[in-house]
């Protein structure tokens, strides 16, 4: 069995070096914390909530956004700092996903203070040609790439890579680097928010057989039933199967993120009652 462990964990460490070797920048750039406080707010439905809660105690002055962020008024109320991508969806414009376009339009349009906009290395020259393409650009916003190369695992080399910023933990979610850049950044008090990941209550089974989920996030009160698409463009959805070993990823990510920043004496603090996080102290 030890023998077994060891060669797996060896066998996994090869691949990920190698991926490493071939996708990551050295010597990435990493802004200067300002306080030591940061709120990370991701898009699930319970951050409305969440950040009342927030603003009670006292709203942290360093924000980071994720994803469509930019779509609700509290963009621009909140005025975040930091911003972070990391789903290659961002990287192409098409006719079936409108929605990236106005992303990019909306984060460009409404910028008017200064923002780090993260975004992963290997995705840098596919996002500068879509700024290219629809003419964007704006002072206020200072690029900042990162390694989301998945380096996962709970040995002492991991820690390693992601002290060098080399990798991540599976970056399952935009969540995981959003907090990794928070953890490098070297913020003591991380507030957390909007980071349910509790989807597997709206999972739906269809006639078909078709697995779909309930769509909903904290800036619509629209819910739509949509398919959860394993290859969008061959319409083909995950199994069951498959979509809960994703759930386990997901989890066992924050697992790591957790016991990284308690080797750097970091507090995480959770405000979202609903989230399944179960590696943080809740408020």
């Amino acid at each position: 069995m030890l023998l077994r462990d060891f060669l797996i964990a060896v066998s996994r460490f090869s691949l990920s070096f190698s991926k490493v070797l071939v996708l990551s920048r050295f010597r990435t750039k990493i802004p200067e914390k300002s306080g030591n406080e940061i709120a990370v707010f991701a898009n699930g439905p319970s951050l409305n909530e969440a950040i009342e809660k927030m603003r009670s105690e006292g709203m942290p002055e360093n924000i980071v956004v994720t994803n469509f962020f930019c779509k609700s008024d509290l963009y621009t109320d909140l005025k975040p700092n930091f911003y972070v991508i990391c789903d290659p969806v961002f990287t192409s414009l098409s006719d079936d996903m409108p929605a990236i376009r106005e992303f990019y339009i909306q984060l460009f349009e409404k910028t008017t203070w200064e923002l780090t906009f993260f975004i992963p290395f290997r995705y840098r020259k596919a996002i500068r040609r879509i700024l290219d393409e629809l003419q964007l650009s704006n002072p206020n916003i200072r690029f900042n790439y990162y390694n989301n190369v998945n380096f996962n695992g709970d040995h002492w080399f991991n820690y390693l890579f992601f002290q060098w910023k080399l990798g991540m933990p599976r970056p399952t979610t935009v969540a995981v680097p959003a907090l990794m850049m928070c953890l490098h950044m070297g913020y003591k008090t991380i507030k957390i928010a909007g980071i349910d990941l509790n989807q597997h209550q709206d999972i739906v089974i269809d006639k078909d057989n078709r697995l779909m989920i309930r769509s909903k996030h904290f800036y619509s009160q629209q819910e739509t039933l949509v398919p959860f698409f394993k290859n969008r463009k061959e319409n083909k959805t995950f199994s069951s199967s498959e979509i809960f070993l994703i759930f386990h990823n997901f989890f066992y990510s924050f697992d790591i993120i957790a016991k990284f920043a308690r080797r750097q004496q970091i507090a995480i603090i959770n405000y979202s009652e609903a989230s399944f996080l179960d590696q943080f102290k809740k408020v």
